[in-house]
């Protein structure tokens, strides 16, 4: 299987979700930060939400974070 880098382009929404399902899998905390979001709590949430906005259902679903 590819990894998450090779699956999606750095900075987007699939991006930040998957790298903070990574980070936290190992341990760590995320420190990405999404759009405009620099807290990185907060821009996962936002994250998600635009994966769920625009119809992205396979990462918005299958990455809880």
């Amino acid at each position: 299987m590819k990894k998450y880098h090779e699956l999606v382009k750095p900075g987007s929404a699939e991006w930040v979700v998957l790298r903070a399902k990574y980070l936290k899998s190992r341990g760590k905390r995320p420190t990405d930060c999404f759009g405009t979001e620099r807290n990185p709590r907060r821009a996962i949430k936002v994250a998600q939400q635009e994966l769920a906005i625009n119809g992205k259902k396979f990462f918005a679903t299958t990455v809880p974070c």
